[in-house]
């Protein structure tokens, strides 16, 4: 006698603006560990968003010409916290591509991104994604939740 186990994993085409395929996302939003990772991706999609936010000041201040050796030197201190934040941003993207084929698939990302770093390709899915994972998580923990608890833990509003 066999054991018949229900396959949960939600399959999606993913598509450029063409109708091109680029890939097949696969995920359980049941799966207690692929919804903490997706909630993982998107509190560090938040801090890369405030860090950028930072050092919007420290850009303002560099002019937005051709600079000499000396006004390099003034503005070292602008040009060193944008380097920075470069490096904290790729360190968070490449934890966040981890988290990310972790819960859709192994090697998605490179599938869908082609060595890029822009974290706004990756918006699409998550956005068309999240429903899915409210819905399972509500399953889960909404009935020991008020209901304005609920709306409060809404992770992408």
């Amino acid at each position: 006698m066999a054991i018949v186990i229900k396959n949960k994993n939600i399959q999606e085409n993913v598509v450029d603006e063409n109708g091109n395929l680029l890939g097949v996302i696969s995920y359980n939003p049941d799966d207690t560990k692929s919804y903490t990772k997706f909630s993982d991706i998107i509190n560090k999609i938040y801090k890369v968003q405030d860090k950028v936010k930072s050092l919007s000041s420290s850009i303002k201040q560099i002019p937005k010409r051709e600079l000499s050796l000396e006004e390099l030197d003034e503005h070292r201190g602008s040009l060193e916290k944008m380097n920075e934040t470069f490096h904290y941003q790729e360190k968070l993207l490449e934890e966040i591509f981890t988290d990310f084929d972790f819960i859709f698939g192994e090697g998605i990302c490179e599938k869908i991104m082609k060595g890029s770093y822009d974290i706004e390709l990756l918006i699409p899915i998550l956005e068309a994604v999240k429903p899915n994972f409210d819905k399972a998580r509500n399953k889960k923990v909404g009935k020991y939740l008020p209901k304005e608890e609920i709306e409060v833990l809404d992770v992408m509003e």
